[in-house]
């Protein structure tokens, strides 16, 4: 099946916290890792945010961090982590499964492996092989980007800022340079110490999901990625969030696609990939409008069939330029 029938969501805290996932049973996987990349990119601690549609508070959403429960948190903090879940109709659940699923359970959990995503900081050595390369000009690009935000992990005020990273290739390993930008100045991944705004890189690798069987629920083993704002307005609902777009479309072209863009489209074209990213952010802030001005309806989708048409075309240019 195609990556673009899977729909990306979190976790809520019933199935947490009530055994209504086997994955949870006896507190198992409540509390999870982040990933070294999720700590580059603003991971505070082991905190990640869940689906919660009763209301706490117009201005909080609910986060979790261990077997203990919930806690209210600003739906700008930047500093709460992603836990994705794959939500796949059951029809296709079983096949999707046994296509994908792990030669290794965890703790005798159904696992599988699927998309790939940054997640391990390199070692020194390999860093500056790297490094020495890339500055010469000679790792060449994989085609391959990943779109996170720009703006400063500790900003609790900003707007998502899109940034694009390209993804390079060294034999058959595939890496990011990424610029850090932890919640703090300063973090500690593998004992070493990284700076905000130091360049560092992380190796591409595949991402390991935890999976119920019974509930057909995809969980990810890890925190995959931080720095990204819940909402850009007060709470009203998963669905209607800033979040809900940006992992249903940008975070889900990231880590399910790797044939984004080719090298030979980049070079004929090196911004029609950031025009697309451009025109998918345009059109969620004008969801965000429609849901806070519904009088805007009409004039909205307009404006959003138009942009469609755009898109479709620029589409269109990717595939007769490959």
């Amino acid at each position: 099946m195609s990556y673009q029938n899977i729909k990306i969501g979190l976790l809520n805290p019933k199935e947490i916290f009530s055994n209504h996932l086997s994955i949870f049973k006896n507190n198992r996987f409540i509390e999870t890792e982040n990933t070294d990349f999720s700590k580059a990119a603003g991971a505070y601690q082991n905190w990640y945010w869940v689906d919660e549609n009763q209301l706490y508070h117009s201005s909080y959403v609910l986060a979790v961090h261990n077997y203990e429960g919930v806690v209210a948190k600003s739906y700008f903090n930047r500093g709460i982590a992603i836990r994705p879940c794959l939500i796949i109709d059951r029809e296709d659940f079983d096949s999707f499964v046994q296509a994908h699923q792990a030669s290794f359970p965890i703790e005798n959990q159904i696992a599988l492996q699927y998309g790939f995503y940054p997640q391990t900081v390199v070692s020194l050595s390999k860093s500056q092989m790297l490094e020495q390369l890339y500055q010469k000009n000679l790792l060449p690009k994989s085609g391959k980007t990943y779109t996170f935000d720009k703006t400063p992990s500790f900003n609790d005020v900003a707007y998502f800022e899109p940034i694009i990273y390209p993804e390079y290739q060294l034999d058959s390993e595939k890496f990011v340079r990424f610029i850090m930008n932890p919640f703090e100045l300063q973090v500690t991944i593998n004992n070493q110490n990284y700076c905000m705004g130091e360049a560092v890189w992380f190796q591409v690798e595949p991402v390991t999901w935890l999976v119920d069987m019974d509930q057909c629920r995809i969980v990810s083993f890890k925190n995959l990625l931080a720095g990204i704002p819940f909402s850009h307005k007060e709470y009203s609902g998963f669905s209607q969030s800033f979040i809900a777009f940006y992992l249903n479309s940008i975070f889900r072209h990231d880590l399910f696609d790797a044939t984004v863009s080719s090298n030979l489209l980049e070079n004929q074209n090196p911004h029609l990939q950031s025009i697309c990213h451009d025109l998918e952010y345009v059109k969620e802030r004008l969801r965000l409008l429609r849901s806070s001005d519904p009088q805007l309806s009409t004039t909205i989708t307009s404006l959003e069939e138009k942009m469609d048409t755009v898109q479709n075309h620029l589409l269109g240019v990717k595939v007769k330029t490959r």
